[in-house]
């Protein structure tokens, strides 16, 4: 089995970070230092953090009409740490139709209505699930698919 050395891990990192969007690196203070804030870490330490470092809430729903806890009704809840950084990729493929429903343009333009910020989940009232939300378009390299 090949094991990752620090200076793997490093280069690693390194090539992560040269492949982020100028806009999002030149906009956002966290990702403009998220070189020196990222860590690789094995499988096996991913599944133990996962266990044991995110915050399980229990919550039971209270009946609006009785003030009371509902019967059936207990919830748990996980939550990230705080200043968890997340990255993704989100790909538009060709509508089908050209009067058709956009939700990219829709989120985008959510996103720059809210100045950036972005509520996932419920909870919206507990200030759980905010983040700072950014949408990039890239370019393909000759010879690459472009869907979108």
């Amino acid at each position: 089995m090949f094991e990752k050395t620090q200076e793997d891990s490093e280069e690693i990192i390194k090539a992560f970070v040269n492949q982020l969007p100028v806009d999002l690196v030149s906009i956002d203070p966290i990702w403009k230092e998220i070189g020196n804030r990222l860590v690789i870490v094995s499988d096996s330490m991913m599944s133990f953090f996962t266990q044991s470092a995110c915050e399980i809430a229990q919550h039971v729903k209270i009946n609006d009409k009785t003030g009371t806890a509902e019967s059936g009704a207990l919830f748990n809840q996980e939550n990230v740490p705080s200043e968890t950084a997340f990255y993704s990729i989100v790909r538009k493929g060709p509508s089908r139709n050209e009067n058709s429903f956009k939700p990219i343009e829709v989120l985008e333009k959510k996103i720059k209505e809210k100045n950036y910020l972005f509520q996932f989940g419920a909870d919206a009232g507990t200030g759980l699930g905010y983040c700072t939300t950014y949408l990039t378009k890239t370019t393909h390299k000759e010879g690459e698919s472009n869907n979108g």
